[in-house]
């Protein structure tokens, strides 16, 4: 990249040079070059004004699309007006390039103060859905219509909310659109993929509402429930560790500045999510956890761990050598340092046996803390009580597992009924039978 510019001062309309350039495009793609993208495209772009269109209209275009696609590549150095353009009118030609867009973003997303990438999401929304690049070779009729339109973006996606609702979708309702829309049947193979890419993009950059989070994690009172309205609403798929990510990523019940007494009180999950849901928005661990169903990771809280714990396991009543499989081999739980994992444990154990958990009687959160601290005073538990999996500290296991990994207070336990549930969801809005 060191004689770029000597490079760019050349002929560009000369096969040699153009063959030198092409190299260069091809290697800021294979490695992902961010600062030489951006410079090479800003470089191609004040040379493209030299190159007569008349003449040399397809060699126009070949470095017109290197510099769009560099740009993409360089999506997180870009100014908001860039960055609209792009996804306004060449959003296809980064598809077709196979750029990663939704990775792009989620570096971007990082620079960005959290309420300003907001808004340019919002942004970015507006501008796909004036987008009039083509997609497909015949016309398309949008459900509700009876004359056919133009097969442009800004149609497909205008059809798409139409069978569906503006809401965010997630990859069901992308699937069950691309295999059963008749508009969809008219599209070839990689133009069908190239839609597929279209509305994962366009449903990752709108927030959750708490109806799909209540259609598919049942955790919500209800599937209608409303959004609270201070909190900045972002797209989820993007990678985003730093909070107000829509209800996935809302923010934990904040700690009082003051340090009043606390009074305990014990509460069951099914207890605790009637009398305040956002209890289980709580961050459980540290680390983003990914979620079937959810393109990237999401905020490690109660709700979240809950979901992906009835997702592996299924629906229905849970015993201590599930949970230990879960624990052991869930590719969330492998980043968790032993005090994570021993909440993590107790916050399933507590799930499958409905047992009560010690909860700050003034604003209702889980007192994570006394988790901890009960499940390190406990005494060893013996072999042969609970499973193979939670043998006498120092025993000799396949794996080390610490002592303190999945250890309770021991105390006989009648039998209890299983969790009420759903299909294969969580189900804590059927707590009035509790």
């Amino acid at each position: 990249m060191t004689a770029l510019n000597e490079l760019i001062a050349n002929d560009l309309t000369t096969p040699e040079t153009y063959a030198k350039i092409q190299g260069l495009y091809l290697e800021c793609l294979e490695h992902l070059l961010i600062p030489e993208s951006r410079r090479l495209a800003d470089l191609l772009e004040k040379k493209l004004a030299a190159i007569p269109q008349a003449t040399h209209l397809e060699l126009y275009k070949k470095y017109e699309q290197m510099a769009v696609i560099l740009k993409f590549v360089a999506l997180v150095t870009l100014d908001e007006n860039n960055l609209l353009k792009l996804f306004q009118f060449h959003l296809l030609d980064a598809l077709n390039g196979r750029i990663d867009i939704n990775d792009r973003l989620t570096g971007r997303m990082y620079l960005l103060p959290e309420t300003a990438f907001a808004n340019e999401t919002n942004r970015m929304i507006e501008a796909l859905k004036q987008n009039k690049q083509r997609l497909g070779s015949q016309s398309i009729v949008l459900k509700g219509d009876s004359e056919s339109t133009a097969p442009i973006i800004k149609y497909w996606l205008s059809d798409y909310d139409r069978y569906f609702g503006p809401e965010k979708q997630t990859t069901m309702e992308q699937e069950q659109y691309l295999s059963h829309n008749p508009n969809v049947a008219l599209l070839t193979p990689p133009e069908k993929n190239v839609l597929r890419q279209t509305l994962q993009l366009y449903d990752n950059l709108k927030p959750i509402s708490l109806a799909l989070i209540g259609k598919y994690q049942g955790l919500a009172e209800s599937a209608g429930a409303e959004l609270k309205p201070t909190a900045p609403q972002v797209a989820p798929a993007l990678t985003a560790p730093r909070g107000e990510r829509s209800e996935l990523y809302e923010a934990a019940p904040g700690k009082s500045s003051s340090a009043p007494a606390i009074t305990i009180a014990q509460k069951t999950l099914r207890e605790l999510a009637k009398d305040n849901k956002d209890a289980l928005n709580q961050n459980l661990t540290n680390t983003p956890i990914k979620i079937a169903d959810f393109d990237q990771p999401v905020r490690p809280t109660i709700k979240n761990w809950l979901v992906d714990y009835v997702k592996i396991k299924g629906a229905g009543h849970h015993e201590s050598l599930e949970r230990s499989d879960y624990l052991f081999n869930s590719l969330n739980t492998h980043p968790l340092s032993e005090e994570e994992r021993t909440l993590v444990a107790e916050i399933l154990k507590a799930y499958d046996d409905d047992l009560p958990l010690p909860v700050n009687a003034q604003d209702q959160t889980i007192l994570l803390e006394k988790i901890t601290a009960s499940s390190s005073s406990a005494p060893a538990v013996p072999r042969g009580e609970r499973s193979e999996f939670y043998g006498t500290p120092g025993g000799s296991y396949r794996e080390p597992i610490s002592e303190k990994d999945l250890s309770g207070q021991l105390k006989p336990t009648p039998p209890k009924p299983a969790p009420r549930l759903s299909g294969n969801i969580v189900d804590l809005s059927e707590i009035s039978d509790k």
